[in-house]
């Protein structure tokens, strides 16, 4: 299927879309990302990825997908091999500016299949750690970084890092 920006040629977007009292919205990714290109991008303040990240095959593809988000705050995403693409796609600067969600100030981590497996959540926190030592150089902190409780009971904690790098 070819992206496109009109929806004349598709079933139409709002089989795939959920408005929840009017402000937050769920899409099915795992049959509509070819619908990507069709979100109001410039108004979203907020985006949830849930386990359907087939589109999210490298930072590029993370960065690509999400260009036109500039106004997004918050974001919640699964803690799995995808989640690492967001932190280097966190880091990329284009034209002086972060390239992804210029504006972020919240990441949540929930609960996700590298929930249980210390060498993806151990990749994570690094590349998160990276990626919020970037931003703060580069005058776009993020302020505040939320992991699913089970991942935060891990021996050795590979978080550490990066709760001394946010509130």
């Amino acid at each position: 299927h070819q992206l496109r920006r009109g929806l004349a040629d598709h079933e139409p977007l709002s089989r795939y879309v959920e408005f929840l009292n009017g402000d937050d919205m769920g899409l099915d990714l795992g049959h509509a990302c070819h619908y990507l290109p069709c979100l109001p991008y410039p108004t979203i303040l907020t985006i949830t990825i849930d386990e359907e990240l087939e589109f999210i095959s490298s930072a590029s593809s993370l960065s690509t997908a999400f260009s036109e988000a500039k106004a997004v705050c918050h974001l919640r995403i699964p803690i799995n091999f995808h989640a690492i693409y967001l932190c280097e796609a966190l880091e990329e600067v284009r034209g002086g500016t972060f390239a992804l969600f210029p504006r972020l100030e919240s990441v949540t981590f929930n609960t996700g299949t590298g929930i249980k497996d210390v060498d993806i959540q151990t990749s994570l926190a690094l590349a998160l750690v990276n990626a919020l030592l970037k931003r703060r150089d580069g005058g776009a902190p993020i302020d505040e970084v939320r992991i699913a409780r089970e991942a935060e009971s891990w021996p050795g904690d590979p978080w550490i890092g990066v709760r001394e790098l946010v509130r």
